[in-house]
């Protein structure tokens, strides 16, 4: 019988192939679907690892999802505007570093006032404004006004100005707003020289006022008080105060009197008035001499010689660097 070589080949060849192409029962089987369950598992861990380190999936495994960006911080102004009032105040307070000052906010709008009293003179006043526009704070004081522009942003950004006005009760208001009617401001007013600690309105650096230390306001026996600050006070004596109907007491006097500046001497007269028709008239009757100092003390003279009448009051102040940068305060009492 005649065989068929080529029938033979193909036979050989279907022998040793199919058991590659079609694994033999069912253990072939699982064994099969182990292996796609094993290389599921490690391609989706591969692509867990790219996420944390931060590396770049070309073509996920599946549907495995690209590491997201974190969500951006919100840095959207506050809606209303009182509240970008207070993100103004907020800003100029942080900026201030823990420096005592009157601090006022409010809307943008042309209704707005303001008045305060304040010791000393200049004053530094800083301005910031929140939202859209821009508007011009005024600052009034007896006759004299200063204006300080700022505009309104998403972030503030604060404009400071020294303003020195003959008034101690200033008056704020705003002008020239435009396209600010959203806006929120807020201003702080501050002393040019914080480290002299010189008290700048009711309320601040009460520990260390000098009108409560010599005892202005209350205490008992005291006939003359007053405080001026060292810009008002010439290098000459000259008079501040006459009482040409007032009667002093005739028993003894106690003047006591405290300076706070950057050096130099502050001195202080009782004297009878010229012209007064007194054999004494224009005589010196009491006279105090205090330095002005960082930190200051209080001196103190007692008075013998009886006041009386026809009297007024001279000061001086000599040898200082910047006199504007200081205040005295003086009290005349009785026992």
């Amino acid at each position: 019988m005649t065989t068929d070589p080529l029938k033979d080949l193909f036979a050989d060849l279907r022998e040793d192939t199919l058991p590659r192409v079609r694994p033999p029962g069912t253990g072939a089987v699982r064994r099969t679907t182990r292996q796609r369950r094993l290389a599921k598992v490690v391609g989706s861990a591969a692509a867990a690892i790219l996420a944390v380190t931060g590396g770049v999936a070309i073509a996920a495994q599946g549907r495995q999802a690209l590491p997201q960006p974190l969500p951006a911080a919100s840095s959207a102004v506050p809606a209303t505007p009182e509240e970008r009032a207070q993100v103004a105040l907020d800003r100029l307070i942080a900026d201030a570093a823990g420096v005592p000052g009157r601090d006022v906010k409010s809307p943008v709008t042309a209704a707005f006032t303001h008045t305060e009293k304040f010791y000393v003179t200049p004053i530094v006043v800083t301005v910031a404004c929140v939202g859209a526009g821009k508007a011009t704070l005024v600052v009034k004081g007896g006759p004299e006004t200063a204006r300080i522009a700022v505009g309104c942003g998403d972030q503030p950004v604060p404009v400071r100005q020294e303003v020195e006005l003959k008034g101690k009760a200033l008056v704020f208001g705003l002008d020239d707003i435009e396209q600010a009617d959203r806006s929120g401001f807020a201003f702080r007013v501050t002393s040019p020289r914080p480290d002299l600690r010189l008290p700048l309105a009711p309320g601040t650096y009460d520990e260390d006022n000098l009108h409560i230390r010599v005892g202005i306001g209350g205490e008992p026996g005291i006939k003359d008080s007053g405080t001026r600050t060292l810009s008002e006070i010439g290098p000459e004596f000259r008079w501040y105060s006459r009482y040409a109907s007032s009667n002093f007491p005739t028993r003894p006097a106690t003047l006591s009197m405290i300076c706070r500046g950057p050096g130099g001497t502050v001195a202080m007269q009782y004297r009878r008035q010229k012209g007064a028709h007194t054999p004494d008239a224009g005589k010196v009757l009491a006279e105090l001499s205090v330095p002005c100092e960082a930190d200051p003390k209080i001196r103190k003279l007692v008075i013998k010689a009886a006041l009386d009448r026809n009297i007024e009051i001279r000061m001086r102040y000599q040898g200082g660097a910047d006199p504007v940068d200081g205040e005295m305060a003086y009290s005349l009492s009785y026992r």
